[in-house]
């Protein structure tokens, strides 16, 4: 077994985890090589017992991304593998998109050893928001995907705000006859936020009445059955079009079907998970804006390879990726 360090793990090292941790060879091998799919409190405890040979001390760029959602993410760890592959770089996955416990530990041992940069995606909370001010002096740091508003920083991806703005135009030009409009979007999501404001700024400019708003339930299974319950008891009058500034499109369609609505609803937001077909081919789903994270990527490490070569950070703090506008042709029927 190789530790993260690039060093094999001797058999003793090996057998004495297992006792420590209580887990099994294969999941302290997924943990000390950040593959997805280890529960945080058991990443987090084979990496403390495991020590001084978990550390970034090899590495000149660490990433810190989540492992999930897997259809967005899964890609997008293909191309950073593939285009920093002559680098000296680590991953570090976490799970949990609003646990901060192991973005904490990740960073923590990044600044210890002295990482010279690290690019990262994290949920935009008050605790993750603490932390990234106390390194942000420290270590370089580029934000993935997901911006932050932490100073001295850089954000490549896409323009939330310039995507809710498409997406508002589009449905002005498209469905404006669905005129009772609510926009969901979770409290954690900086691009959320950013993108309602695009789509308000869209209706307003063309004399629209803005839109109502309600905070999208916390992620989960339970979600539909909590947001339908929400709508229900919200808006007793009814509405006709929901705008999802996250990627919970299938979630929110099943919302809508629990309140035997999908027939008089429609549904427009960002992303395009697996989920999201038999919405779109019932019409549902009518419109959505989805990110190009492989484009993404790509540029990050075009970026970081500059910065770790020659020293020369981002010409900008924002560089905007495109992202895609589909429009339903099933919906326009």
């Amino acid at each position: 077994m190789q530790a993260r360090g690039g060093c094999p793990m001797k058999k003793h090292d090996l057998t004495d985890l297992v006792q420590k941790t209580k887990t099994s060879k294969a999941t302290i091998s997924r943990a000390l090589n950040h593959c997805p799919g280890v529960d945080p409190q058991t990443r987090r405890r084979i990496l403390e017992a495991a020590g001084p040979q978990s550390s970034s001390s090899d590495a000149d760029l660490v990433m810190i991304l989540p492992d999930t959602p897997r259809y967005f993410w899964n890609p997008a760890f293909t191309a950073l593998q593939a285009d920093t592959a002559d680098m000296r770089r680590r991953f570090h996955l976490y799970s949990r998109l609003y646990d901060t416990s192991e973005v904490g530990l990740y960073l923590e041992q990044a600044a210890r050893h002295e990482a010279r940069l690290m690019l990262l995606s994290v949920a935009d909370t008050p605790e993750t928001l603490s932390l990234l001010h106390a390194y942000a002096g420290k270590i370089p740091l580029f934000f993935l995907s997901e911006y932050l508003d932490v100073p001295g920083t850089f954000y490549i991806g896409s323009d939330a705000h310039e995507d809710g703005k498409r997406l508002g135009e589009a449905y002005l030009a498209h469905f404006r006859r669905f005129s009772r409009v609510v926009c969901l979007s979770s409290h954690a999501n900086g691009n959320g936020r950013r993108r309602l404001e695009g789509f308000t700024g869209a209706l307003l400019n063309e004399g629209s009445p803005p839109p109502c708003s309600i905070a999208l339930p916390s992620p989960g299974k339970s979600l539909p059955a909590q947001l339908a319950r929400l709508l229900h008891d919200s808006y007793p009058d009814g509405f006709d079009c929901i705008v999802c500034a996250d990627g919970f499109l299938p979630q929110v369609c099943l919302a809508v079907q629990k309140l035997g609505l999908q027939r008089q609803v429609i549904c427009l937001g960002f992303e395009n998970p697996p989920g999201n077909h038999p919405y779109l081919e019932s019409g549902m789903i009518a419109a959505y804006v989805e990110q190009d994270i492989v484009t993404q990527c790509r540029t990050a490490v075009t970026l970081a390879r500059q910065f770790l070569e020659t020293g020369t950070y981002p010409a900008s703090k924002y560089t905007y990726c495109p992202s895609s506008l589909t429009i339903n042709p099933l919906a326009l029927e």
